[in-house]
C-alpha cells in the first residue's frame, strides 16, 4: 500500500493511475499522476510515464513526467533521455539532463557510446551559437563519467 495525501492506495490502484496516465490527452491530469507517483515513491512508475512520454514526445507537455522520472533510475531508458536532450529546448531539456544525472545504475557500454556518439553528431551539425551548445557539452561529459555495466 502507498499514501497518496492521507489516502492508501494499492498494487491494482497504482496500475490503473498508471493506464490512466499512458491513456489519457490530458496533460493536466498526466502531471498529477506523474507527482503522486513520486510523491508514493512507487517502483514500476517509471514504465507508465515512460510510455505516456514516447505517446506525447512531440507535445509541449512532457516536462513534468520528464522530472518525475528524474525522481527514479531510469538506466533502462537512458536512450529516449539522451533524444530528449536534442528534441527538447524548454524545460524538458533539463528535466532530461536530471533524469540522465539521476541515473545510478551501471548503464550498458553500449548505451554510453549510443549517448554520447549522438549528442557529439548533433553538435556537429549545430553552428556554435546554437543556445544549448554548451549544455550539450555538458551533458556528453557527463555520460562519459557514467558507470557502465555488462548487459544481462
Amino acid at each position: 500500500m502507498k499514501e497518496f495525501n492521507g489516502k492508501y492506495f494499492d498494487a491494482i490502484q497504482l496500475k490503473q493511475l498508471g493506464e490512466v496516465l499512458i491513456a489519457t490527452n490530458s496533460s493536466g491530469l498526466r502531471d498529477i499522476i506523474a507527482l503522486k507517483f513520486i510523491e508514493a515513491n512507487h517502483s514500476g512508475s517509471e514504465e507508465y510515464m515512460v510510455t505516456a512520454i514516447k505517446k506525447n514526445i512531440h507535445t509541449k507537455f512532457v516536462s513534468t513526467l520528464i522530472y518525475a522520472c528524474s525522481q527514479f533510475d531510469c538506466a533502462e531508458h537512458f536512450q529516449l533521455f539522451v533524444d530528449l536532450l536534442i528534441l527538447k529546448r524548454d524545460m524538458s531539456f533539463v528535466d532530461a539532463y536530471y533524469a540522465i544525472v539521476a541515473i545510478k545504475k551501471p548503464i550498458y557500454f553500449g548505451d554510453r557510446e549510443y549517448g554520447v556518439n549522438k549528442l557529439r553528431a548533433f553538435l556537429e551539425c549545430c553552428d556554435d551559437d546554437y543556445p544549448l551548445f554548451s549544455e550539450i557539452r555538458v551533458a556528453i561529459k557527463t555520460i562519459e563519467q557514467m558507470n557502465v555495466g555488462l548487459k544481462e
